[in-house]
């Protein structure tokens, strides 16, 4: 049973998303503003940083500069009959 508090991302690695494991350690560091650098046979792949906000989303930025088809939510019949072909 996995420990409370614990990422239930996958439950057959458990023990690499709980408690004291490497990874954990890493998160923990990077949580405290550390940058970690992730490597494979000593050459670095990734790294990793806490996570900044890009900034407030602007609702209605496309506004006026997408134009939706008054058709838009109409029945096409083509995608229909994928569904429900004729004589069902």
């Amino acid at each position: 049973m996995p420990k409370s508090g614990c990422n239930r991302l996958a439950q057959t690695s458990q023990a690499q998303w709980c408690g004291d494991s490497p990874a954990m350690a890493a998160l923990d560091r990077v949580h405290h503003g550390e940058t970690v650098t992730i490597t494979k046979n000593d050459l670095p792949i990734a790294d990793l940083v806490k996570h900044r906000p890009r900034g407030k989303r602007r609702l209605g930025s496309l506004r006026g500069r997408i134009v939706v088809p008054d058709d838009f939510a109409d029945e096409d019949p083509e995608i229909r009959d994928m569904f429900y072909p004729a004589g069902q």
